[in-house]
């Protein structure tokens, strides 16, 4: 996924006849991938802490939480493809 946006971001600079090895024009992919990496470095947080421990109201709130993501059609192929940041591919990539 990092090479992907870096591609896209480089190929934008390139049609805007940008110098793509500018440090400055490269801070939006910077902030763009800071951001992404972020928000997967906090679910996984998220799933050490309810995962860790044997408090009863976390083992039933994740109980719940897999048993609706294992039942309910269309949650799991999605949470895989979240995982696997397929949901953020470029349109060249799809």
């Amino acid at each position: 996924m990092d090479a992907a946006e870096l591609i896209d971001e480089l190929k934008r600079l390139q049609r805007q006849g940008k110098d793509i090895g500018q440090y400055l024009y490269l801070r939006r992919y910077e902030r763009s991938r800071k951001h992404s990496a972020a928000m997967m470095l906090a679910g996984m947080q998220g799933f050490r802490e309810l995962f860790a421990g044997e408090n009863p109201a976390k083992k039933l709130l994740r109980d719940i939480g897999l048993k609706l993501a294992d039942t309910l059609p269309g949650v799991k192929p999605q949470l895989i493809r979240q995982a696997m940041g397929l949901n953020d591919l470029p349109e060249w990539l799809r």
